[in-house]
């Protein structure tokens, strides 16, 4: 009995420190709000609603259902982000570079990308396929470009 109750603690405790390794890293938040760059930071599933990351810089970032609704992304760098599950409802999505991000589930319009240009060559777009081309303009479609 003694024996069990002491299994059951430790995968209780396991369990839970599993959780907190994968949330955003608390110093990581403050940073990118503070100076607007956290490349290769972990922002798994944070809270950056409405909040202005404009000209952010994101590279190598993870993002993982990470709560962008209303953000101001101009011109953010996401470049090889994962961006998974994320929600950009709402989100200023102009110029941004998502360019070989993994944007797989994440809840942003096809139409907003186009419409604000954003870069997302060799991206996995939210339906899981990968896009080789980025927008030009509104009426058309090119090839990957630095």
């Amino acid at each position: 009995m003694r024996r069990a109750a002491i299994i059951a603690i430790t995968l209780v405790s396991g369990l839970s420190v599993v959780q907190v390794a994968h949330g955003a890293d608390p110093s990581d938040v403050q940073r990118l709000l503070k100076t607007g760059k956290c490349e290769r930071c972990n922002l798994v599933g944070a809270d950056l609603h409405g909040a202005n990351l404009r000209d952010a810089e994101l590279k190598d970032s993870n993002l993982e259902a990470a709560n962008l609704k209303g953000a101001n992304l101009q011109n953010a760098n996401f470049k090889r982000a994962n961006l998974r599950y994320a929600n950009f409802k709402g989100a200023i999505i102009q110029d941004t570079d998502f360019s070989e991000a993994n944007l797989q589930g994440a809840m942003v319009e096809y139409q907003d990308l186009e419409r604000g240009d954003a870069k997302v060559c060799n991206a996995i777009m939210p339906n899981g396929v990968k896009k080789s081309t980025n927008f030009e303009g509104f009426f058309g479609f090119g090839g990957c470009r630095n």
